[in-house]
């Protein structure tokens, strides 16, 4: 399961609050589609209404006013939520993360057991 940080001052944000209660519930979902996806904040427009339960136009209708109050960017194959990557990890921190645990892992268990028996030797 992955996470998607969101600020405790999200709902009274000014971009929010200029968004709409709509285009702020399409921001969360491209946010946590952006963190299950690991897409480093980027939304294919064929994906956009995907994760959505919003029309297609309407969905699109929001985007383009996430894009005006600034929680969003447009690119070429689609949408990019603005800043992501200054809150989220991307794709290859994630990546990274995930090898240094899994080397713990084959390390761990042993690790782990060797610690536990000098713990019991020594009382």
């Amino acid at each position: 399961m992955s996470w998607v940080k969101l600020d405790d001052n999200f709902a009274g944000h000014r971009k929010v609050l200029a968004a709409g209660l709509e285009a702020a519930w399409l921001h969360i979902e491209g946010l946590c589609y952006c963190a299950q996806q690991e897409t480093d904040g980027a939304i294919l427009d064929a994906a956009l209404v995907k994760l959505t339960q919003f029309s297609k136009p309407k969905a699109e209708r929001l985007a383009v006013r996430l894009v005006e109050v600034g929680l969003w960017e447009r690119n070429g194959a689609g949408w990019l939520i603005h800043d992501y990557l200054d809150y989220n990890p991307s794709k290859k921190e994630l990546e990274a993360r995930r090898e240094t645990k899994r080397r713990a892992g084959q390390a761990g268990g042993l690790s782990k057991q060797a610690g536990r028996e000098r713990e019991l030797a020594n009382g």
